[in-house]
């Protein structure tokens, strides 16, 4: 049971995304995948088998995927997915629900089923591939327990990610024992569905969970290029690994758009800069500049409507 590591280290920017497209094709399933920052992008994925179960350790930069039916239709796969993130966090979407993996939990995605996958940021995660009969024949309802988060603290869902872990770090010193792989598999199983039969469900992270986390990663973004003129809700989105749609929901629920947002926090920056002696000798164009506004005018224009005053006037207040 031998270890097969695939990463991008070695190779040129160029071929990256076409090589981890190939990756993740042959070991996971089919999607439609996107590096927001191909020119930076780093995967590593470890593989072992264990009888009927394919064990990874999956290693990458922020991404984004989707699996569509024509995607299901190519592939025919109907295997379930395991999640166990070690570091960082990815954000689901099937079957009208939404799930947020992050350490601590354990998540189910089906192979079967249209998916969406947004990866914020670097993530480690451990992804065991089941086949979907194992677990039909445990959990009544499989369709429901997918695309779900169940903490792995306490409980049945902390043995079965402790059982996960060890066996995916031990595969490949598994006895050459006639049956053995099969056995530890349906054990497997059996501790991933009891799982999801007895959590309660105020043991699953909540769709408000998952905006506070990308609502987080977007004004770290944001405040982070708020120089960049070319800052736009469409590079935040892309910068986070979701989509632009997706990202108007998360400020919806704060009552809030991302273009006023990033105004706003250009606005304050540049007033802060304004109001301290220290940069009395930047003129207010190179303030302007300096905090992502292209043009002079359009800079005074909308800090007077945030601040009720111009930034000439606020420079003023410093003599």
């Amino acid at each position: 049971m031998e270890t097969t590591v695939l990463s991008t280290e070695r190779l040129a920017t160029r071929d990256r995304l076409a090589f981890w497209r190939s990756v993740i094709d042959d070991h996971y399933v089919k999607v439609d995948l996107d590096l927001p920052r191909r020119s930076g992008f780093r995967g590593e994925v470890r593989h072992r088998r264990l009888g009927p179960l394919a064990m990874t350790r999956y290693r990458a930069s922020p991404n984004s995927a989707e699996r569509t039916r024509r995607h299901i239709a190519r592939d025919g796969c109907d295997d379930v997915f395991c999640f166990l993130p070690l570091t960082g966090e990815m954000i689901f979407e099937q079957a009208g629900r939404k799930a947020l993996a992050q350490p601590g939990t354990l998540c189910l995605l089906h192979g079967g089923q249209p998916f969406t996958l947004a990866q914020p940021a670097d993530v480690d995660v451990r992804v065991t591939r089941l086949p979907s009969g194992l677990l039909e024949a445990r959990l009544p309802d499989l369709g429901w327990a997918t695309c779900r988060a169940v903490r792995t603290t306490t409980g049945l869902p902390g043995l079965a990610a402790a059982f996960l872990e060890k066996a995916s770090r031990e595969a490949s010193s598994v006895p050459d024992v006639p049956g053995l792989p099969a056995t530890l598999a349906r054990q497997a199983a059996d501790l991933v569905a009891f799982s999801f039969l007895v959590e309660p469900d105020d043991g699953l992270p909540h769709d408000s969970a998952v905006k506070a986390a990308l609502y987080r990663r977007a004004v770290d973004h944001i405040d982070t290029h708020l120089q960049n003129p070319d800052l736009t809700p469409k590079t935040v989105a892309g910068g986070i690994g979701i989509s632009q749609r997706y990202l108007q929901a998360v400020f919806a629920a704060r009552g809030q758009t991302p273009s006023a947002f990033i105004r706003q926090r250009r606005v304050k920056a540049a007033r802060q800069v304004l109001e301290n002696p220290a940069f009395l000798a930047l003129s207010i164009a190179q303030i302007a500049y300096a905090h992502g506004f292209a043009c002079p005018a359009h800079f005074s224009r909308v800090f007077k409507q945030h601040c009720g005053a111009s930034p000439k006037s606020v420079r003023a207040a410093l003599h």
